[in-house]
């Protein structure tokens, strides 16, 4: 059951690590976009999580021989490795992505409009008018 479990351990990081990629590219705010939770508890969890499965999976594989060998597990570990291949295309992750990237160029034009024209208006002085 090693390799079903590496499998499934590898599987769920990457679906979460994409879950976290679209969550931080995402220009509205959320309540668990804080670095805290990112930095200091996701990713953590997420690498370790990959680590993991990486090691069981090394270790099914040094310990398999031909006497104890079923068909079982390596199936099941295939049946985890389509469904997070389901999972990762039902997210649309680059069409996700590509339109969070136009959500941010609209919002970097509004905000620096002199930047695009390359136009500097006349500067302005603040007080009293000379006379």
């Amino acid at each position: 059951m090693q390799l079903f479990w590496g499998i499934l351990a590898m599987v769920l990081s990457v679906v979460f690590f994409c879950l976290l990629l679209l969550n931080e590219r995402n220009p509205k705010s959320t309540f668990w976009k804080s670095d805290l939770l990112v930095g200091g508890i996701s990713v953590p969890l997420i690498a370790g999580a990959g680590l993991v499965g990486g090691l069981f999976v090394i270790h099914y594989m040094i310990t398999i021989n031909g006497a104890n060998f079923l068909w079982k597990e390596p199936l099941m570990a295939a049946v985890v490795v389509v469904l997070g291949a389901l999972v990762l295309k039902s997210m649309k992750i680059k069409k996700r992505l590509a339109r969070y990237r136009i959500l941010v160029d609209a919002a970097r034009a509004t905000i620096h409009p002199i930047e695009k024209s390359g136009i500097m208006p006349e500067p302005t002085v603040a007080g009293p008018r000379a006379a």
